[in-house]
């Protein structure tokens, strides 16, 4: 794809600030389009993705696997789990685990990495139980030091 633009995670619309929805859509109009979607909370995805696509030229789906156990794919869309790698497009893609849910995600486009974290975070805090918060912890650091290679 030419002139290619990249959209991570499109929440649902009454999460976004007013003009969001709107600039979006004037970015990716006529566009080829990757969308990626690191999972399927509401403030990181909506279904309505899927009728804002039609608005380019091309598009892609790039969806963690939680979405798709949830919702019907398009034909183009493809499912990530933590460890798949693709390449498409002259670009690679990574999913690493998330210490939430679904992926992050690695992007290489020449010389350009592009990390998404997702929910990939250090969620860990005092209201939590010691083994949950031991858990988010261990993928979190683990899943980062990834990274460093």
């Amino acid at each position: 794809m030419k002139d290619l633009t990249i959209v991570f995670n499109y929440p649902d619309e009454q999460i976004m600030p007013n003009k969001c929805p709107q600039i979006v859509l004037e970015e990716i109009r006529g566009q080829n389009t990757l969308f990626f979607v690191s999972h399927s909370h509401s403030d990181h995805f909506t279904k309505k993705i899927f009728a804002l696509a039609k608005q380019t030229k091309e598009y892609i789906f790039i969806l963690s696997y939680d979405v798709s156990q949830r919702y019907s794919m398009p034909s183009n869309a493809i499912i990530m789990r933590p460890g798949d790698r693709v390449s498409l497009l002259k670009i690679s893609v990574e999913a690493f685990d998330s210490s939430d849910l679904g992926v992050a995600y690695m992007v290489y486009l020449n010389n350009l990495h592009i990390f998404h974290s997702g929910d990939l975070s250090d969620w860990s805090r005092k209201e939590l139980p010691p083994e949950v918060n031991k858990r988010v912890r261990e993928v979190y650091y683990r899943e980062l030091s990834k990274l460093e290679k």
